[in-house]
């Protein structure tokens, strides 16, 4: 497991992803604080009010010896459950509500919608998980299980059900996932 202050500085790596997202859908204007103590409280308040699972994904990361004290303050009330080998900065849960992400990997900059489920399966005996690279984006009720890897930038859809490989920039959906199209740069 990595440091403690490794730690940390992922927490605030995804409360300045956080915000920037915020900024985007309402329109705000607000600025990442210059200082460390302000990136600190604002920080805080996102853990304290726990917004979009932002609590449930601070105590993933600063582990459970720590989390424990903190829990019987600050529950953790999202129902979102988080297994992950590894994980990247800059995560982002939309309404986390009900969501259960059983991971290999999961890369910077992920976001995750509501009701999904990215779990193992077992083959021959060996758990197999999903590996998910950077920015790829998981829509509200999406399955991935098994051994995959779901590249850069993908998309996948409401409700599909992926269970072989997506390619990087492809958006996927339906029950089996197909590709739909490609992401192409403007």
């Amino acid at each position: 497991m990595s440091s403690l202050s490794e730690r940390c500085r992922l927490i605030l790596e995804d409360a300045h992803d956080f915000m920037i997202y915020r900024n985007h859908v309402y329109s705000l204007k607000l600025t990442w604080p210059s200082s460390t103590m302000g990136r600190i409280r604002y920080t805080f308040a996102l853990f304290r009010r726990n917004l979009n699972g932002f609590r449930d994904l601070a105590y993933y990361r600063l582990g459970h010896r720590i989390s424990k004290l903190l829990r019987h303050i600050y529950p953790c009330t999202s129902n979102l459950v988080l297994d992950i080998g590894t994980i990247g900065g800059g995560i982002m849960f939309h309404h986390a509500f009900s969501s259960y992400i059983n991971a290999e990997y999961v890369g910077r900059g992920c976001t995750f919608r509501n009701n999904i489920t990215i779990g193992n399966k077992p083959v021959n005996g060996v758990i197999c998980r999903p590996h998910l690279e950077d920015n790829v984006f998981v829509g509200p009720n999406a399955v991935i299980i098994g051994k995959v890897r779901i590249g850069e930038g993908a998309i996948i859809g409401a409700g599909a059900v992926v269970t072989k490989d997506v390619p990087a920039k492809a958006v996927v959906g339906g029950n089996p996932a197909k590709i739909i199209r490609y992401i192409t740069e403007i």
